[in-house]
């Protein structure tokens, strides 16, 4: 019994606010915000997994280049097969 009469003052505080204009544009604004934050964190979560992504991808390729040069692969080639410049490929030895 008890319950059903918080249940019912619960009710009757949700109508009396909603009835208030003010508490409305309040309430409409809040709302939005939480969505726009919730939006702006997926945003940025999206961007920082491909930012991992690509710093994974390229450090595979770092570490491919350095192994096809211990394997005595001609620089050259190995510029070839990694989509890069023979400079960009002996930059990447370099920094090693």
């Amino acid at each position: 019994m008890e319950k059903d009469s918080v249940f019912k003052q619960e009710i009757e505080d949700w109508e009396r606010l909603r009835s208030n204009k003010d508490f409305l544009r309040y309430y409409e604004a809040r709302e939005k915000a939480i969505k726009d934050r919730i939006s702006e964190i997926e945003t940025a979560e999206e961007k920082a997994a491909k930012k991992a992504e690509e710093e994974t991808r390229i450090a595979t390729k770092i570490e491919i280049i350095h192994n096809l040069i211990k394997m005595g692969l001609p620089i050259e080639q190995i510029a070839k097969a990694a989509d890069l410049s023979v400079e960009e490929v002996n930059e990447i030895l370099k920094s090693k």
